[in-house]
């Protein structure tokens, strides 16, 4: 892997000399200092309202430095962005921002992680010493002199600051960060001052999928000249791959369990899956793992993100350790410091989420979501999921475990009617965390939810649209946590709870993918062969087909549903291919309740019911046979029913001869059921069904 020695380059002063990273256009300030503005563009994603962008860097040279003991001249600069701004608010009544500049790279005093794998910039100070740059207190830095023939180093001598908090200005979704009276010494004309400005966000959803450029203005009291530089500093992706879900068929009438649904979440770029926050580091892996937090394996503190310019690839932005102008420790939020350590600068909310609605889940169907999934790159690394216990609708909240699951349980009747609180209830849920992850490297994981049902056709469950329709419940899947603001905003956190989207969750997104099929109950079916039906003038053939669904071992096995006929043959001496007539035709139906029996009568069309069992005559409002659909017809009939259990007879005879008949039992097309358990599968029979051929 790629070691943080090697990460370092892309912020060490030496590659900025070398312009490794993306010249723009220079800032000149009081003659003959010079800025260079530049930035390392990251790849973002598309959908992401809260995207961190890559950090912006100044490389100043020339002017004369403050003389020593004397204050260094104040300024202030002011950060725009192409897109809306983001960045969190840590106080709402200040302003004050998560965003923070820093000068001359300050190295920790407790680095994370610490060298080899970290080095400190030649020449920079030792110790990450904050104030809140909000012109409204002192950042007051005292000049001091070289040692050594080396440039000055003001930012490094005790009392001063080398970090600096900005606050949130402007209106709506047009904001900046400012960072109101930042004492710059100017280096000389043979040394370099580095600025860099960390934690900016922006709303990648309102870019129009085009290049994100940041704008620097800098004006104040001190020796800086107003100009304006501009860098690109985003460029947006789609951070998830199209598609992904896919269904499980159930039937109505049969089985327990049923296989074949599941979510697949893609990586759109190797960074799109990002971990809460760095918890440990192995020089020999690059993986990035929480789950060491929540049950699983490995570390299980969180460490500081706090090298200047090293990328973590974490939700997480920099979070420096913070001390005060004496030594001690800080946390760097408000002029009186006020904020819980829960809302430390740079600190997302959670590791990237994602979401899994489902809408309509069937009464009688269970989808039970496990709790770690794992899924791998093409160079064999792992990602990890954990389901997100205790979470919201919108994603936010609830603690990730290894442990975990979610069950779904259906309550949806499909046809029927609901009142609005019902109608509320047929939306479900499950959250998922990415707790360990590969940044080098595409990666994608596939959660295979249980799909568990009881058969219980005669109270229509696993439940069907109406009692003889399909129904389906769709699943849509997005990013998490879902944003509420639309363009996005620099919303604040609420005193250590910032888990609520409305006051601002980081990392949060837009949803991004249309609901998909995941699970599909289709009805119950029997179906039937006549091998031979005829109506040619000379003979003619009747029909009964018999819903033996009503017995005297169980009331759930009971069931109404319809009846299709399929013709196949010729009609009138003319063969169509592949049938000569289907009937009902669309949008009627032949209703045959449990215990009757529909019979057709090819030279008279349909008869209706037989008397039922239950000594009813049957449904009303059945379709009628035509006459015509069946007259002059030789061949054969397919009989489709939507109820499990049902067998037929047909009766040839020759009408002018009424004595000369034959009766003939149809035949079932499923596969039998006592094959059950021996091996055989319902896909073995050309119908796919299992069927009661019992005595055939």
């Amino acid at each position: 892997m790629a070691d943080f020695r090697k990460w370092l380059i892309a912020f060490a002063l030496v590659a900025l000399l070398l312009g490794l990273s993306i010249p723009a256009s220079a800032v000149t300030l009081s003659a003959p200092i010079t800025c260079n503005v530049t930035a390392s563009p990251k790849q973002v994603r598309s959908e992401g309202v809260t995207e961190l962008v890559g950090d912006i860097i100044l490389t100043c040279t020339g002017g004369t430095p403050t003389t020593p003991g004397q204050k260094i001249a104040l300024n202030n600069i002011r950060v725009g962005l192409g897109a809306p701004l983001t960045s969190r608010i840590i106080d709402p009544k200040t302003t004050a921002s998560e965003a923070v500049l820093l000068i001359d790279e300050p190295y920790p005093v407790t680095p994370f992680p610490p060298p080899p794998n970290s080095q400190q910039v030649q020449g920079s100070p030792t110790g990450q010493v904050g104030c809140f740059a909000s012109g409204g207190q002192g950042c007051d830095d005292v000049a001091v002199a070289g040692i050594g023939g080396a440039p000055p180093q003001p930012y490094g001598a005790p009392g001063n600051f080398n970090v600096f908090q900005g606050i949130t200005t402007g209106v709506g979704s047009t904001n900046y960060i400012d960072f109101l009276g930042v004492p710059f010494d100017p280096p000389g004309t043979n040394a370099e001052r580095v600025i860099r400005i960390t934690n900016i966000r922006g709303d990648m959803t309102h870019a129009g999928g085009l290049p994100v450029f940041a704008t620097v203005t800098i004006s104040g009291n001190g020796n800086l000249t107003a100009q304006v530089a501009s860098t690109q500093v985003a460029t947006p992706f789609a951070g998830f791959a199209p598609g992904g879900v896919k269904s499980a068929t159930i039937v109505n009438c049969t089985g327990s369990s049923g296989s074949g649904a599941s979510v697949t979440f893609s990586e759109g770029f190797a960074t799109a899956f990002l971990t809460r926050e760095i918890t440990d580091f192995d020089a020999t892996s690059n993986l990035r793992s929480d789950a060491g937090l929540y049950g699983g394996s490995g570390a299980s503190t969180f460490e500081p993100q706090n090298v200047p310019g090293l990328n973590y690839f974490t939700e997480s932005g920099f979070t420096p350790t913070l001390i005060n102008a004496d030594g001690t420790s800080m946390k760097l939020a408000t002029a009186d410091g006020s904020i819980p350590a829960t809302n430390s600068i740079g600190v997302a909310d959670s590791g990237t989420r994602f979401l899994i609605k489902v809408n309509n889940l069937e009464q009688g169907v269970t989808l039970t979501f496990g709790a770690a999934t794992g899924g791998s790159g093409a160079n064999g690394s792992s990602l990890l999921l954990y389901v997100v216990k205790g979470a919201n609708a919108d994603g936010t909240g609830g603690t990730p475990g290894a442990s975990n699951t979610v069950a779904l349980v259906g309550s949806v009747q499909p046809g029927v009617a609901v009142g609005a609180s019902a109608a509320a209830q047929t939306t479900q849920f499950v959250v998922y965390e990415v707790v360990s992850e590969d940044p080098n490297a595409v990666e994608s994981v596939t959660i295979t939810p249980a799909v568990t049902y009881v058969a219980k056709p005669g109270s229509n469950e696993p439940a069907l649209t109406g009692t003889s329709a399909p129904s389906e419940a769709l699943a849509s899947v997005s990013f998490a946590p879902l944003a509420a603001d639309s363009p996005g905003l620099p919303l604040p956190t609420d005193n250590g709870n910032p888990n609520t989207t409305s006051i601002g969750s980081l990392p949060r997104f837009v949803s991004s993918q249309p609901p998909a099929q995941i699970v599909l109950v289709v009805p119950c079916s029997c179906n039937l062969l006549f091998p031979w039906v005829v109506n040619d003038g000379q003979f003619d053939t009747g029909i009964a087909v018999v819903n033996t669904s009503a017995d005297p071992y169980s009331s759930a096995h009971a069931q109404s549903g319809t009846v299709s006929f399929n013709f196949y043959g010729s009609q009138n001496g003319v063969t169509p291919v592949p049938a000569v007539y289907t009937t009902p035709p669309a949008g009627s139906a032949i209703v045959v309740p449990s215990g009757c029996a529909y019979v057709l009568v090819l030279s008279q069309g349909g008869i209706g019911l037989d008397t039922c069992a239950n000594g009813s005559t049957g449904t009303s409002g059945n379709y009628a046979v035509k006459q015509s659909e069946t007259q002059m017809f030789v061949g054969y009939v397919i009989v489709q029913t939507t109820f499990q259990y049902c067998h037929g007879v047909a009766y040839i005879n020759q009408p002018a001869t009424a004595a000369i008949g034959s009766f003939y039992e149809a035949i079932q097309l499923d596969e039998p059921f006592n094959l059950l358990g021996t091996g055989a599968v319902a896909g073995d029979s050309r119908t796919g069904n299992w069927g009661e051929n019992d005595g055939h």
